[in-house]
């Protein structure tokens, strides 16, 4: 008998392939009211570009893993990681603050729309408290 294995979805190729496209609508929309707990409850998306561009040409750019914009209008970002890099409460920091300014418009309240950033981890973090860290502005 043949033996098969399943693939990781955690990985961001099966992540991406699950969960990122029109064909795992219904379970990416499965997964964010599991992870939201109706707050708020998604019945419909819209799969949006996941690049996020660069604003100057020496900064860096993001690619997000799945971005989508709800019926009720809150915009998401799931992301997927594998690894402890080290560096991951930096990136979830850099990643969101993007992500926010991406997606607010000059004037409008930051509230709205209501931007929602999930970070699903595999592995332990290791890292010291985001408040023993500085993080310099540059």
């Amino acid at each position: 008998m043949e033996e098969f294995s399943l693939l990781n979805p955690t990985t961001d190729f099966i992540f991406k392939r699950i969960f990122g496209n029109e064909e795992g609508k219904v379970a990416l929309i499965s997964l964010l009211n599991a992870i939201l707990n109706g707050n708020p409850v998604v019945k419909d998306l819209t799969f949006l570009n996941t690049e996020v561009p660069k604003d100057e040409m020496y900064s860096k750019a993001s690619r997000l893993d799945v971005e989508v914009v709800t019926d009720n209008g809150a915009i998401v970002n799931v992301e997927i990681q594998c690894v402890d890099t080290g560096d991951l409460d930096s990136r979830a920091i850099v990643y969101a603050s993007q992500f926010v300014a991406q997606h607010t418009k000059r004037g409008a309240s930051y509230d709205d729309p209501k931007v929602i950033s999930i970070w699903i981890v595999r592995d332990k973090i290791k890292h010291e408290p985001m408040t023993n860290k500085l993080y310099p502005i540059q």
